[in-house]
């Protein structure tokens, strides 16, 4: 597979991809109005429309390495030597 196919893949995930985000943001802005949970659900289904036009448009294969359910509190780090940012007006 050359860059013919490479470029008419790119160009069938454009057409879908950002019209199709447009649509989620518009549906989103009215899930928020919902709350949290509903505004959650729009962005992981999203997501998963990425996830699934990265892998079958442009036949990518996604690898998750490592721990990935484990949950890492925020301001911490998988790497101990990763110092969480100081935020502002913290010292």
């Amino acid at each position: 597979m050359g860059r013919p196919v490479t470029a008419l893949r790119s160009l069938v995930y454009a057409l879908i991809f950002y019209p199709a985000t447009v649509l989620w943001v518009l549906i989103g802005v009215v899930a928020s109005l919902f709350g949290g949970r509903a505004t959650l659900a729009i962005v992981l289904s999203w997501a998963q429309l990425h996830h699934w036009l990265v892998a079958n448009v442009l036949a990518i294969r996604i690898r998750v390495e490592g721990h990935h359910d484990q949950r890492v509190a925020p301001g911490t780090s998988c790497d101990p030597d990763i110092k969480p940012l100081k935020t502002h007006g913290s010292s």
